[in-house]
């Protein structure tokens, strides 16, 4: 009986042992559970919060990529307008410069035309004067030979006239004389034959 009580006793403390080493084990069991969910949790944590980090840094330097690029094509559009200004002001300034000199050149152009045909018209002018002066001259000129001429004719015929005048003269006065020899000849030879006539008788 002692003996059975014995190990009644000895099979319960070991049943107790054996419960308490159970849930001992079902205790470090659960601790461990607890842990490694903890350690698990901890890391999910750790990853999330490595992941969320890596996200937001990616987001950040997407946002800062984006940002960037929405500053380099802001500025590279405000280069472009400024170039494009630029460019358009230098092509109205060159357009400016080339009407401006063609519109010089068209002023000169005129210049020079009036300036040649008012150069022209004085000197047709100063021509025509000249030829008007001249052919005033030379009608002056003719006039005046036309004049000498004349005077020269009259003077000739009158000489002529006189020379006519005078050799008719001459001519008169050798008639006569001619005439009066004939005569005296005429009354010489009469009176000789009027003598020869006497003598005969």
């Amino acid at each position: 009986m002692q003996e059975s009580k014995l190990a009644r006793i000895e099979a319960a403390r070991w049943k107790a042992e054996k419960e308490a080493r159970i849930r001992e084990a079902r205790h470090k069991e659960v601790q461990e559970a607890r842990l490694r969910a903890e350690e698990e949790a901890r890391l999910r944590a750790e990853e999330e919060a490595t992941l969320k980090a890596e996200e937001e840094t990616r987001l950040k330097a997407e946002e800062e990529t984006r940002l960037k690029a929405e500053e380099e094509a802001r500025l590279k559009a405000e280069e472009d307008a400024r170039l494009k200004a630029e460019e358009e002001a230098r092509l109205k300034a060159e357009e400016e410069a080339r009407l401006k000199a063609e519109e010089e050149a068209r002023l000169k152009a005129e210049e020079e035309a009036r300036l040649k045909a008012e150069e022209e018209a004085r000197l047709k002018a100063q021509e025509d004067a000249k030829a008007v002066e001249e052919r005033r001259k030379a009608h002056e000129e003719r006039k005046m030979n036309e004049k000498i001429a004349l005077e020269e004719e009259t003077k000739l015929e009158k000489e002529r006239w006189l020379v006519q005048e005078q050799m008719q003269q001459v001519q008169e006065k050798h008639k006569m004389r001619m005439k009066a020899e004939k005569q005296k000849c005429l009354q010489e030879e009469k009176c000789k034959r009027m003598e020869g006539s006497k003598n005969n008788f």
